[in-house]
């Protein structure tokens, strides 16, 4: 599976001063559907909508449902370290979801974040999520292996988000592999390394290895 990472426009952010100190707000669409966005993607609403019914009843209403202050490079697993904001929400409206997320001003990502927002700064969110593509007519076609890994991260704005994101992106895919979340070259070492102790490398099962590894390019 791929790393997919989009970035929506519009994002906004709010700081609201109450009893106990300052609240920070970010809030913006998340995820669109059956729209092809500026990579290229469309992403059915059909093959999308269940796991994003799990991440509001699982990730979201647990408390778990987290962000970091840019993408992580090489690896799309949560990090605490980076983490810069908690989503509160995620609302269904048409065939976009609308998130909401409270800065969590006590790390240090949150912190600077904050710090921004202070001084005015515009910010963009960007989803983050595993998952395969297909190819059809030259659009790429989001499958229902979609897992959300993040409604969003805090980005900036490049005047080239396409290089931002092929750089993010090049070199690794993911999978999961009893409910963990590895590389793909690390599952195929794995096949590769079970098939020689069963000594199953032979011309029919170097073969059956090498069809699999063309499939998942």
């Amino acid at each position: 599976m791929l790393v997919l990472t989009e970035k929506v426009e519009g994002a906004r952010s709010e700081i609201l001063n109450e009893g106990a100190g300052r609240k920070y707000l970010i809030e913006g669409i998340c995820i669109q559907s059956n729209i092809k966005n500026r990579n290229g993607r469309i992403y059915p609403k059909e093959n999308i909508m269940n796991e994003i019914a799990r991440y509001m009843a699982e990730d979201i209403v647990r408390n778990m449902a987290v962000g970091e202050l840019n993408h992580p490079t090489g690896d799309p697993r949560i990090n605490y370290e980076n983490v810069s904001h908690k989503f509160v929400s995620l609302t269904e409206s048409g065939d976009n979801w609308i998130g909401k997320a409270v800065v969590t001003k006590n790390t240090p990502k949150g912190s600077i974040v904050a710090g921004l927002m202070d001084e005015g700064v515009a910010m963009g969110i960007s989803t983050r999520a595993v998952g395969s593509v297909k190819n059809k007519n030259g659009t790429k076609i989001v499958q229902e292996d979609f897992h959300l890994i993040s409604a969003g991260d805090i980005v900036s704005d490049p005047s080239a988000p396409d290089a931002y994101l092929t750089n993010l992106m090049e070199g690794k895919e993911w999978v999961w592999a009893n409910g963990i979340l590895v590389e793909k070259e690390a599952e195929i070492r794995s096949m590769i390394n079970t098939s020689a102790k069963k000594k199953q490398l032979n011309e029919e099962g170097l073969k059956k290895l090498f069809n699999y590894i063309l499939d998942q390019i």
